[in-house]
């Protein structure tokens, strides 16, 4: 498999993808970031959240990145789907979820290389 995500023509994805926005159920209290920025960016994206029992948690992402994985703070894998911006994530049996490790990477053509290192893209609560 590629590390090259491919993504649906900006002019062709319109408004009525992106859906009904909803209010958030939790928050992301802090976050870690690691970047790397060649011909895509690399992104691993900690958010700690202040609802650990929810049984899934809703965040928006550019349809121009793509999720690799989710993880929860002890680095057991998350299920999630990721369908044009919106992502969920799926809380483990335990319920008890600390933190969210996201993986993922891409590229838009809405910002260069040199904007996306002073305004990463980063989940964003919700859907």
């Amino acid at each position: 498999m590629s590390d090259y995500y491919a993504f649906q023509d900006d002019e062709l994805y319109g408004y009525e993808s992106r859906g009904e926005i909803q209010p958030a159920s939790f928050r992301v209290t802090s976050y870690e970031l690691e970047l790397s920025i060649q011909r895509q960016m690399q992104a691993k994206a900690v958010l700690a959240i202040d609802a650990p029992a929810l049984e899934s948690y809703d965040f928006t992402l550019y349809h121009g990145y793509k999720i690799k994985s989710a993880k929860d703070q002890a680095g057991a894998a998350l299920r999630f789907s990721q369908e044009g911006d919106h992502i969920q994530v799926w809380n483990n049996p335990d319920g008890m979820l600390e933190k969210i490790v996201f993986e993922y990477a891409g590229f838009t053509t809405l910002r260069t290389a040199a904007i996306q290192r002073r305004q990463p893209p980063l989940p964003r609560i919700g859907n």
